[in-house]
């Protein structure tokens, strides 16, 4: 097939989040017929991941060395008024603004739920890129209703050419406020990614195997206590497993941002709990794809990260989300017509046994949602490729 345009994507975290890489991926197979670069904070561990095998990976970032005025101005800016110094985020994006043309995706995600900094960063990055004479697209979004309060936001989506939510509750939240850019809804595009054929642990050949996908952003639902009662209940029904089902678990990473904020922490922690049960295997980190073939294999999903969920739903995966964001719940309702019994709130943890009740019902009820899974998964995907139409007319 002949590349016949280009569009660039930024907002790219690193691979290290396989969510994010999984958006890439997935955007990819959307935009098959398209050259496709990616400014990447960290293309160096894109690399690791071979994300560069489906797309051009490109430095997001000029360097400053350590002591450079304009870092030290920023430290100080930062710290008075909250903001980045405008002049460090030019050297940021340096090699992004050095483009006049084109179509730019921003791979917005969840972004703007974070802070304030972070929203007004990436407002101006977009005013920016306006100026330069690009379009740039919101793609793949999830905004709670609260932020939409803020005016500036407002009139920062208005200057996108095309807003692409990915979920109902923020399709929703963005129609009923003064929004002039087209919105249209989509599905994930981790949802149309490709799995990997990779290595399983044996234990995959001798019984059934559940899936675990966990780590430590559950300490930002609304306070440590909620995250120990996580901690409890995960530790449950892993025994509960182990002393009244046939089941193994696999304990699989997806996020891998250092020693503070990476899924190994967590699941390292229960493997060396219940290792010795013999039941219990750490699945290595690695790509997206291949976590996804992994994923593939379990007969059924227990996952915190809402792309973990995405690749075990799209492999037809009985899967229940332990909910730390809206946007697990608005794409499990618009998968199933409900979030009951397929998402359990952190915040619902009042007793360890919550996730063995949602456990026993998901095992209940496995075969009714494969079937399901198996009927509605090709209908719903085919909405990851509804823009692309529109994005062709930008470009």
């Amino acid at each position: 097939m002949s590349i016949t345009h280009s569009i660039y994507v930024y907002g790219h975290a690193t691979s290290a989040n396989h969510g994010n890489e999984a958006i890439i991926r997935g955007m990819k197979k959307v935009f098959d017929d398209y050259q496709m670069t990616v400014f990447s904070y960290n293309p160096e561990k894109d690399k690791e991941f071979n994300l560069d095998d489906d797309v051009r990976v490109v430095p997001m970032r000029g360097s400053l060395q350590k002591y450079h005025p304009i870092k030290i101005i920023n430290h100080f800016y930062r710290k008075r008024t909250g903001l980045l110094y405008g002049k460090y985020i030019e050297y940021m994006f340096k090699h992004l603004f050095e483009h006049k043309k084109g179509v730019f995706l921003f791979e917005m995600g969840d972004q703007y739920c974070e802070n304030q900094q972070i929203r007004d960063y990436y407002a101006y990055v977009n005013k920016r890129l306006i100026n330069n004479g690009v379009k740039t697209v919101a793609y793949g979004c999830s905004i709670y209703p609260e932020v939409l309060r803020d005016r500036e936001v407002i009139e920062d989506l208005n200057r996108y050419s095309l807003i692409l939510p990915r979920e109902s509750l923020t399709f929703r939240a963005l129609s009923e406020v003064k929004i002039n850019t087209e919105i249209i809804q989509i599905v994930d595009p981790a949802f149309v990614m490709d799995s990997q054929e990779c290595v399983l642990p044996k234990v995959f050949e001798e019984r059934s195997v559940v899936g675990m996908n966990s780590g430590p952003v559950a300490r930002t639902s609304d306070a440590v206590s909620a995250y120990d009662r996580y901690i409890d209940n995960l530790r449950a029904l892993i025994e509960y497993i182990i002393k009244n089902t046939d089941f193994a678990i696999a304990l699989i990473p997806h996020v891998n941002w250092g020693s503070g904020f990476s899924d190994l922490t967590t699941l390292s922690f229960l493997y060396d709990q219940y290792k010795d049960s013999g039941r219990i295997v750490m699945i290595p980190e690695q790509n997206a794809k291949k976590q996804k073939f992994v994923m593939s294999k379990c007969r059924l999903m227990i996952a915190l990260r809402t792309h973990a969920s995405i690749g075990a739903y799209s492999s037809f995966v009985p899967t229940q989300v332990t909910a730390y964001s809206k946007k697990a719940i608005g794409i499990a309702e618009d998968l199933f017509g409900s979030t009951e019994n397929y998402v359990i709130p952190i915040s619902s943890m009042q007793n360890k046994n919550k996730m063995i009740e949602s456990f026993k019902w998901l095992l209940d009820n496995e075969k009714d949602i494969k079937e399901y899974l198996n009927e509605k998964i090709p209908i719903y995907i085919k909405g990851a490729f509804s823009a692309k139409a529109r994005i062709d007319k930008l470009i």
